[in-house]
Formats: C-alpha cells, structure tokens, sequence
C-alpha cells in the first residue's frame, strides 16, 4: 500500500508522542492535532495551526472567486441587454 510507505510513526521524545505535520514539517504533540477517525491514528493529517491557515486561505480564495463569478455574470446580463435592445 502507499499509504503505509509514505505515512511517519509517531516518536516519543521527553516521554511525550509526537506527530509529523507534512505542512509545517515540524514534529509535534498529539494534542496540538483535531481528531480525524477516518485516518490511521484517529488524528487529522495536518495540525491544528496548519488547518487554521488553510482554512482562512480558502475562504479568502473563495472569496474571490465569488467575486469574480459576479462580475462575469454581471459583464454577461450587461452584455444580453444590449444585444436585446439592438435586436
């Protein structure tokens, strides 16, 4: 499986279990991770701040693309109106 030649073991350093974040590439404590049951170890892929600043990303590029979307859509109903008045 590639998951399995891929995914990292937790270490334990200071008697405390870590977790690799592949986002921030820093190794870190179980609790800074949301829970995720449909991964190996329960926990999310990324940590918490990682997800954080994606999430915000996201919502700002979808923004974005609202925007635009708008302005498309408004540049079209603009562009039908005078293609119906010249008809």
């Amino acid at each position: 499986n590639k998951n399995m030649e891929v995914r990292k073991n937790h270490i334990i350093e200071n008697n405390i279990e870590k977790e690799h974040c592949p986002t921030c590439n820093e190794w870190k404590e179980l609790i800074e991770f949301n829970k995720q049951s449909s991964s190996w170890y329960n926990i999310a892929g990324m940590c918490r701040k990682c997800f954080t600043e994606y999430r915000e990303n996201m919502r700002k590029n979808k923004n974005v693309l609202e925007k635009l979307k708008h302005i498309v859509n408004l540049r079209n109903d603009e562009e039908w109106n005078v293609l119906g008045k010249i008809r």
